[in-house]
């Protein structure tokens, strides 16, 4: 079966499979599971350890001279800081593994994105924008600058969204972007333009949108049948 087409928003993030999602009818409508691969959660849990190492090694063996000590500490906190970030990754995958909620799920109503403890539910008639962004990791000081990560981005009127706390949404309103959503495209097991696109054809056909409920649009997505 021939892959989906990758949104141009994409082009200079890392590649994901070409295979399917294995996407299912769940919670009145059509599920995508979302859960970091098993590949993605170790690298993840080894790389946060090493930070973790080193950090901790640099608040330990600090040098004598006090400019030094200075920053070598400086340098042990964000190390550390940044350690326990990845660590929370397989951390969080060891509590959700078991929980069959996680994921995106288009209902003829509202896309219900499920990632972790909040659950956001967007009307579909809330949307305005469903995006495809690119976020590169740089290391300072600009020596390395990584291939991106793929997201898609669901930006919607705030105000009609359930699911995200007040102050979260002054502040997303004050930067102007209005985003209801972001999910990162290496958390689904799949191609990854499978999402992005059957996302934008829902919103931008809502007369189809009741075939999500009927196992129809579980069909459709199956046979990639999402550029219409």
């Amino acid at each position: 079966m021939t892959a989906l087409p990758r949104p141009d928003g994409w082009r200079d993030a890392l590649r994901g499979p070409t295979t399917p999602i294995p996407v299912e009818q769940a919670d009145g409508g059509v599920r995508f599971p979302v859960r970091p691969s098993v590949a993605v959660v170790v690298g993840t849990g080894v790389a946060g350890a090493l930070l973790l190492a080193l950090g901790l090694a640099a608040l330990v063996l600090r040098p004598a001279d006090g400019g030094s000590r200075a920053g070598t500490a400086v340098l042990g906190v964000v190390l550390s800081a940044f350690a326990l970030v990845l660590l929370s990754v397989p951390v969080g995958w060891v509590r959700g593994a078991k929980d069959r909620r996680l994921g995106v799920v288009l209902t003829p109503e509202a896309v219900v994105v499920h990632q972790g403890r909040r659950v956001v539910t967007v009307p579909w008639d809330a949307v305005t924008d469903v995006r495809a962004e690119t976020l590169h990791l740089r290391v300072p000081p600009h020596l390395l600058r990584t291939r991106g990560q793929a997201f898609v981005v669901v930006h919607a009127d705030l105000d009609r969204v359930d699911g995200i706390p007040e102050r979260v949404k002054a502040l997303t309103a004050r930067t102007g972007q209005h985003v209801a959503a972001s999910i990162g495209m290496t958390n689904l097991r799949g191609e990854h333009a499978q999402l992005w696109h059957a996302l934008r054809f829902w919103w931008q056909h809502p007369q189809e949108r009741v075939e999500l409920g009927d196992g129809t649009g579980l069909a459709r997505v199956q046979a990639r049948d999402l550029l219409g």
